[in-house]
């Protein structure tokens, strides 16, 4: 892969497709967070989901031309052409398993957020997207240890992503720190202080 791959670097808020070639490309997610959304004819755009480290981005992994993904902070890629990718995994199994694997977990994230969506309570919805930031982008020894946590949205982003308002999510927020669970001292990251607490919260826990 490094011998057919370039390394790529796409600045916070630019779209993905650009270093991909609209759909011509395939690229490995190297750092950073990237988000995918989808237009309405009307010109809405939803928030579908998130992408983290190490993911495969492309229409291999359901990001077609239809889908907008957009880089949520610095992003470090290695892209690859496609046809160079294809000849890869023919030559490698294990590499194309990996990829399916990976392509099988997206599949899975994405029905727990209509699970989640469809059925959890606002509460809910903020620490489910809480915890999912913290298990990509932390390696807590232990439910008990604290973890920062880079937040990859705006309060108007997750509201989007989860289908609240922004007064909602800002006051579950709120709560959650009120109740100890976290705390935090601007817009860009929390602190979770009670990772066990927080998985509570989600309803998750029977």
């Amino acid at each position: 892969m490094a011998r057919v791959s370039n390394r790529r670097v796409v600045s916070k808020g630019e779209p993905i497709q650009r270093d991909l070639g609209e759909g011509e490309g395939v690229a490995s997610l190297v750092s950073g967070v990237v988000s995918l959304s989808r237009g309405l004819p009307d010109g809405r755009h939803q928030i579908v989901g998130l992408q983290f480290p190490p993911r495969v981005l492309g229409a291999v992994s359901g990001c077609d031309h239809r889908t907008e993904a957009i880089a949520r902070d610095t992003v470090r890629l290695c892209a690859v052409a496609r046809r160079d990718f294809e000849g890869v995994l023919s030559r490698f199994p294990k590499l194309e398993h990996e990829v399916l694997r990976q392509i099988s977990e997206q599949l899975g994230e994405s029905q727990d957020w209509l699970l989640a969506i469809g059925r959890k309570s606002a509460a809910e919805r903020v620490a489910s997207f809480l915890e999912m930031v913290a298990h990509h982008g932390s390696r807590a020894p232990s439910p008990d240890a604290t973890v920062l946590v880079h937040l990859p949205l705006s309060r108007g982003a997750m509201a989007d992503f989860l289908g609240l308002t922004i007064e909602t999510v800002s006051r579950k927020m709120s709560e959650l720190r009120r109740a100890g669970i976290l705390d935090f001292t601007d817009a860009t990251a929390v602190r979770i202080l009670s990772p066990a607490r927080l998985r509570m919260a989600t309803g998750d826990v029977s």
